[in-house]
């Protein structure tokens, strides 16, 4: 998952979609990624004026991984 959207929200989604994966038997994780979504999202989706890097990578934080798939600032 990507976006702008805050992590918290990333997480909701993430863990909404692994729980109906659940329901047919699949275990899937799933991983964040935070590379521009330090200031949330202002309601434009391309290229917002604004935007900050988010959490650095790391492991958990409520999907598997979290991490700076686009180099920030990109």
């Amino acid at each position: 998952m990507s976006n702008y959207f805050p992590t918290g929200d990333n997480i909701n989604f993430g863990n909404r979609v692994a729980s109906e994966l659940r329901r047919y038997g699949f275990s899937k994780p799933f991983v964040i990624d935070t590379s521009r979504n330090g200031n949330g999202s202002n309601g434009q989706w391309c290229n917002p004026a604004g935007r900050r890097i988010g959490t650095p990578s790391q492991l958990g934080g409520g999907a598997e991984m979290l991490l700076w798939l686009k180099t920030p600032g990109e």
